[in-house]
Formats: structure tokens, C-alpha cells, sequence
């Protein structure tokens, strides 16, 4: 019994651990140092947010 209980217990942490460590990521966010960030594909500058990247898209780089 106990040996299925091991079993299942480590089935579960393979599953899951995938998801813990960010499962899919979007396509337009990059990681770096382990953190999601928004990437301005025209400078290159980062953001944590779409509302800061959006912004910053409309400012510096209008109609692209």
C-alpha cells in the first residue's frame, strides 16, 4: 500500500510541477531572472505589465 501511495505522490509532483514553474507562457511575454515580462519588440525595453508595454507602445513607438 504504501508503495502506491509513493508511486502516486510522485506521478502527481511530475504532473504538476510544470505548473507551478509558469505552465504556458503568452507569446508576447519573454522570461528573465525568472520574472514574466513584457519586451518592446522595437527597443527592447521591459516591462512588468501589458498596461505599462501598451502605454509605452503609444508614446515612444505610435502606429507601430
Amino acid at each position: 500500500m504504501k508503495a502506491i501511495l509513493s508511486i502516486c505522490l510522485v506521478l502527481t509532483i511530475l504532473v504538476a510541477t510544470p505548473l507551478w514553474l509558469g505552465g504556458c507562457a503568452s507569446s508576447n511575454k519573454t522570461t528573465a531572472d525568472s520574472k514574466s515580462v513584457y519586451k518592446c519588440e522595437v527597443c527592447g525595453s521591459e516591462f512588468i505589465s501589458e498596461a505599462e508595454w501598451k502605454d509605452h507602445m503609444e508614446q515612444n513607438h505610435p502606429g507601430k
